[in-house]
């Protein structure tokens, strides 16, 4: 089974993005990614979907397409824990 590739905007603001500027993301460099975020920033794993989601210019219609199961389930953890739903819910992606 081959990983969902999404490309993104290659045009954004360099001085925003990491040194390691992704043409393409997969569902593995986007877990990294808002993991290493969430690690170094003290954010929710909501909020640095949201930003990696804004800084890379990806549409929230597609992003289902970039969470691996493992992070689908600490988004539902940090949902959770943030009130926005009870525990028996999940994420729909």
């Amino acid at each position: 089974m081959s990983e969902n590739v999404i490309v993104v905007n290659p045009n954004a603001d360099d001085s925003e993005l990491p040194e390691e500027k992704f043409e393409f993301m997969t569902p593995n460099k986007f877990q990294l990614l808002v993991e290493t975020y969430v690690a170094e920033n003290d954010v929710s794993y909501i909020d640095a979907v949201l930003f990696y989601c804004d800084l890379y210019e990806i549409e929230f219609d597609i992003i289902g397409k970039l969470i691996s199961s493992n992070l689908k389930e600490k988004l539902n953890v940090s949902a959770i824990e943030a009130g926005y739903f009870k525990e028996e819910s999940s994420l729909p992606i």
